[in-house]
């Protein structure tokens, strides 16, 4: 194929891509029934209806041209200018101002959801870490008193933030069994005061109470 065929080519394909340009500028104004076509005028026309991208800190909004006759749209024009930057929560571990811990999630600046740019304000995830709990008895972290049955129970507790757990541990010595009534029974627990040693032998008693004589 010679250079002057290619050149005819291309001038051809050109000639058909302006006609189906010029083809779709043409839209009906009327009904099925009666068919017209509308050679547009177009105008820069600002309303909701003809926007196509909203403003924001890179460009100005952005609106479809219409067609003065038929109400078409055409080709977008701009118009106005930028408009501020938009901050948004948005994690990013380029931003953060402090991690999460057990009782608060991470702390990370604000910044704009098109360029990028850092705020001033700041704003809390909700993702938080889990509790470390440790045994410490202490009287914020003690559940119950000690009896002839069990020594002090106290909550296990967070070693950072101070959050006590639903669990409990024993810490302490318990109370001795006390008869103040004179019946052989304990007053805290109920159970039989007296031990028949010769009863029972020595290596068999497993109790582990320790005795308060009257």
């Amino acid at each position: 194929m010679t250079n002057r065929e290619v050149n005819v080519m291309k001038n051809c394909f050109k000639s058909v891509l302006v006609f189906l340009l010029c083809a779709v500028m043409l839209v009906s104004c009327g009904g099925d029934d009666d068919l017209e076509i509308c050679f547009h005028e177009w105008e820069e026309k600002v309303s909701d209806e003809a926007l196509y991208a909203s403003a924001t800190c890179r460009s100005a909004a952005q609106y479809y041209s219409t067609c003065k006759k038929c109400g078409a749209f055409g080709a977008p024009f701009t118009h106005g200018e930028p408009s501020d930057h938009s901050y948004s929560d948005i994690v990013d571990s380029k931003l953060l101002v402090s991690p999460a811990t057990c009782s608060h999630g991470a702390v990370y600046y604000k910044s704009c959801e098109f360029c990028g740019k850092v705020g001033s304000e700041t704003f809390t995830d909700s993702q938080t870490l889990s509790h470390n709990y440790i045994e410490k008895a202490t009287k914020d972290t003690h559940a119950e008193a000690a009896t002839c049955e069990h020594p002090n129970l106290y909550y296990l507790s967070c070693e950072k933030c101070g959050a006590l757990s639903d669990q409990t541990f024993e810490f302490g010595p318990s109370l001795k069994h006390k008869d103040t009534h004179g019946d052989d029974v304990c007053d805290y627990c109920d159970k039989p005061m007296k031990v028949w040693l010769e009863d029972t032998p020595v290596d068999n008693i497993t109790d582990k109470h320790e005795f308060e004589k009257n």
